[in-house]
């Protein structure tokens, strides 16, 4: 069974048009997907499921490094162990990704991003004024990127990302601990070339 999985693997990507990225190459990311987030430092915090989408640039500084400007909009926050009521927050986060390709279709990733908070909800109830409404992160991930068209620059992106928060989101009681951020991030996407 073991060796019919490493043929099959072997054989998609032997199938697959693997390019190195190309220096000078700029290239434009579209991706949507589910994040499972919850607010570290809370107690009464538990996981929940969220989405998120993005954008991004791509410039390709060698074959082997790129930076990326990524705009994204994710559901992020918490369920409540107590109540059994979820918190959602929207952010819309923008920042840099320095990109690093270990293979052609297998990038790792890492940057800082900034967040702007559009929504803050607990069971259809406004609690944005509870929260800050900025928040700084530093989102880890890889990508996988293997091409699909030999005849354009299309590749297929499989994007895992930890997006770990470091500042504190809660605004609403000083003697509270503070609350981060703490998102796993999957999304599907494709890369255009240009």
């Amino acid at each position: 069974m073991k060796k019919t999985i490493i043929i099959a693997v072997a054989a998609l990507m032997a199938a697959m048009n693997l390019k190195a990225q190309t220096q000078g190459n700029i290239n434009f990311r579209f991706r949507a997907g589910g994040n499972l987030s919850t607010l570290s430092g809370n107690d009464d915090a538990k996981e929940k499921i969220g989405w998120s989408l993005g954008v991004g640039v791509d410039y390709c500084l060698t074959d082997l490094f790129a930076l990326s400007l990524d705009v994204n909009r994710d559901q992020l926050g918490c369920k409540s162990k107590a109540l059994d009521k979820k918190l959602n927050l929207e952010y819309l986060s923008i920042g840099p990704l320095a990109k690093y390709y270990a293979t052609p279709w297998l990038a790792l990733q890492a940057g800082p991003e900034i967040g702007f908070l559009r929504k803050a909800k607990m069971s259809g109830i406004n609690q944005k004024d509870a929260y800050k409404k900025t928040e700084l992160s530093l989102p880890i991930g890889l990508s996988i990127e293997p091409k699909v068209s030999s005849k354009k620059d299309v590749a297929l992106i499989i994007d895992l990302r930890y997006r770990l928060g470091l500042s504190n989101v809660n605004d609403e009681d000083a003697l509270m601990d503070d609350m981060k951020n703490s998102t796993f991030t999957l999304t599907i996407g494709y890369k255009l070339g240009m």
